[in-house]
């Protein structure tokens, strides 16, 4: 048997989050959530790139007058109706592809204690994919 001390101070779970960078993502869920200040969206998004492919981050949308820039900012990301007065279906939005930056921040948790988090900070609609490019290996159009 083994037995070892481990110190798990400061250590935060959550493994599958993203670093920062900049990533192709797609929305996984929308939730509402009740806040301090109102109702706000809480928008996770999942990788779709090779390397991160899973890993995910998250971005909040308050739903109060002031902080509805934020919001359509995300929904004219990922391609929704963000003019004038519309009707915000969340399940429209559910597998749609963003480009989104992700961010090391700081917040101060229910514990008082200060804690590290990485969120998208910035969300511009997805990168156009590349025309498929012919393997080395495809000698079908080869005339001999």
């Amino acid at each position: 048997m083994v037995i070892r001390n481990v110190d798990f101070t400061d250590v935060e779970s959550g493994g599958d989050y993203l670093p920062e960078g900049q990533y192709q993502a797609e929305v996984e869920s929308v939730e509402i959530k009740p806040g301090p200040q109102g109702e706000y969206f809480l928008w996770v998004f999942s990788s779709i790139e090779l390397e991160t492919k899973g890993m995910i981050s998250t971005v909040t949308t308050s739903l109060s007058k002031k902080a509805l820039w934020k919001l359509k900012d995300v929904v004219a990301a990922l391609g929704g109706e963000a003019e004038g007065p519309t009707e915000i279906d969340t399940d429209t939005y559910l597998g749609r592809v963003a480009t989104i930056t992700v961010a090391k921040g700081t917040y101060t948790g229910e514990d008082g204690q200060e804690k590290t988090s990485h969120k998208i900070v910035k969300l511009f609609p997805p990168v156009e994919e590349a025309a498929p490019v012919a393997e080395a290996d495809d000698t079908d159009d080869i005339p001999f």
